[in-house]
């Protein structure tokens, strides 16, 4: 699981296959929040791993493609967008898990955003967030060492970020909104997981593009 380029032809029709497999097969109803054209809640379909998949999407075009694959999708920009409408469009909004796949760092307060979510998440449900990780060497070294701080058409950097984070800030927005965190997944690449096994993992929060959260909605 990478970071995508948003002018990539791929971008909106990612399966998210790495995110899948926090989602237990028989889960009955899932959000998918920023759920572009609708590939990742077709994959769990498909692969028996949710019964109904919802979405909220940006893009008109990619929304009207996911409303082919999914239950029900809401073409919305999540900075003014009144969750709570979400009663009055699909009814009874009680999800077994909300994903929030590399959207928190898209808007301008995920920590509103997160917490209003909580109120859709069944008791005992989850919540599954994939963000970039700021504290990347490809970000430390040019700030420490060459005073930069460059915005790029994709990756950590992506010119569209609003916020960005750490492991342990994006720990700390995702408690403060009413989870309990279940696991902390870092995402490295190719070559770099041979130094994280060398280092024994200390040097993971330098080398993971992104990490994947794991949470359960406090009781």
């Amino acid at each position: 699981m990478t970071i995508l380029n948003k002018n990539d032809a791929n971008y909106y029709h990612n399966e998210r296959k790495a995110l899948s497999a926090h989602i237990p097969a028989g889960t009955q109803k899932i959000l998918d929040v920023g759920c572009g054209a609708g590939y990742f809640g077709a994959y769990l379909k498909k692969n028996a791993k949710a019964t109904q998949v919802f979405g909220i999407e940006l893009m008109k075009d990619a929304a009207a493609e996911a409303s082919t694959y999914l239950d029900g999708v809401i073409c919305a920009d999540l900075d003014v967008f009144d969750l709570s409408s979400l009663h009055s469009a699909w009814g009874e909004c009680a999800f077994d898990f909300v994903v929030c796949a590399d959207v928190l760092e898209h808007v301008k307060n995920p920590w509103a955003m997160l917490a209003s979510l909580a109120g859709f998440i069944k008791p005992g449900g989850k919540l599954i967030v994939s963000i970039p990780n700021v504290r990347h060497w490809s970000v430390v070294l040019p700030l420490v060492f060459g005073g930069r701080w460059d915005y790029q058409d994709a990756g950590i950097m992506d010119r569209t970020h609003l916020r960005f984070f750490t492991k342990s800030t994006a720990s700390e927005l995702i408690f403060r909104a009413g989870f309990c965190l279940s696991s902390v997944s870092p995402l490295i690449g190719g070559r770099w997981r041979v130094l994280s096994r060398m280092s024994g993992h200390l040097l993971d929060e330098f080398l993971a593009i992104q990490y994947v959260f794991v949470a359960k909605r406090n009781e």
